[in-house]
């Protein structure tokens, strides 16, 4: 298929594209060999079709706007799916997410605390419950924040600080979450020794994924970092949040891009 041969070419770094109606293309030095090029050869006019349809040269981009404040906003087909999972009994916690980070050295627990309130206060996600209204539909609520409190267990006159953390960490990581109530963010901080702490937060994965956990401990350890300096939080507003995206995809769902992706697969 054309599809497949066009994202084998971007993994080779070849870039095609359709000029005069002609196909051209750019390659790094020794990767385009005589077989990829017969490949290239056969399927040709399947490319350039592809190309004009959905390659980069036609690729248009829409500004997701920021939802007016409401109470409440509509969700993702993603969260959507999440949600229908999460009331199977067996899926309570098949879709918990959790990253452990060991922190060596001085920790300024006050600061650190101040830091994940900032964070919360920062991201809309970490602040969302999900429930349905009255018409059946599932629906995304945001929170102000509300003085989220890290726990803190101070293990050094633990006998086996090491077994506590492990039984802890299963414990919260094996716990479901209440979509409807929240918060459906956990985070336990274990100092083992006087310079060695365990960081832990487990989230449900309908208000994260592994890439934004990612970015919330950066961000956080960035918070941290100016807070201890007594400075100003060095990170630019966010211009939209999860769920302004939410809204914009539910209104593409009738548009015409979606209705020729859903023609293709119903073809399919």
């Amino acid at each position: 298929m054309a599809f497949e041969l066009y994202n084998k070419l971007q993994q080779l770094r070849i870039n095609v594209s359709v000029s005069n109606d002609q196909l051209d293309i750019k390659a790094p030095k020794g990767v385009l060999n005589a077989g990829l090029l017969e490949e290239i050869r056969s399927q040709k006019q399947e490319l350039m079709d592809f190309i004009n349809t959905y390659g980069r040269k036609k690729a248009t981009y829409d500004s997701i706007p920021a939802l007016p404040l409401q109470t409440q906003y509509p969700v993702s087909s993603s969260q959507r799916r999440l949600w229908v999972l999460s009331q199977l009994e067996e899926s309570n916690i098949t879709y918990n997410i959790s990253r452990i980070y060991i922190l060596e050295g001085s920790l300024d627990r006050q600061a650190m605390e101040t830091s994940f309130e900032k964070l919360i206060d920062r991201h809309e996600s970490l602040r969302t419950t999900f429930r349905e209204d009255t018409q059946g539909d599932i629906v995304q609520v945001i929170h102000r924040a509300s003085g989220f409190r890290i726990k803190v267990h101070d293990l050094r006159g633990n006998q086996d600080p090491e077994a506590f953390v492990k039984t802890a960490v299963q414990r919260e990581c094996l716990q479901p979450f209440d979509l409807a109530s929240g918060p459906l963010l956990r985070v336990d901080l274990f100092q083992v020794a006087d310079t060695k702490w365990i960081f832990l937060y487990v989230m449900h994965h309908i208000i994260s994924d592994g890439w934004s956990m990612s970015i919330l401990m950066r961000e956080l350890m960035t918070l941290y970092a100016s807070s201890i300096r007594g400075l100003p939080a060095p990170l630019a507003p966010l211009r939209i949040h999860y769920k302004d995206y939410a809204g914009w995809q539910r209104q593409q769902l009738g548009g015409p891009v979606m209705m020729r992706h859903k023609k293709y697969w119903f073809q399919q």
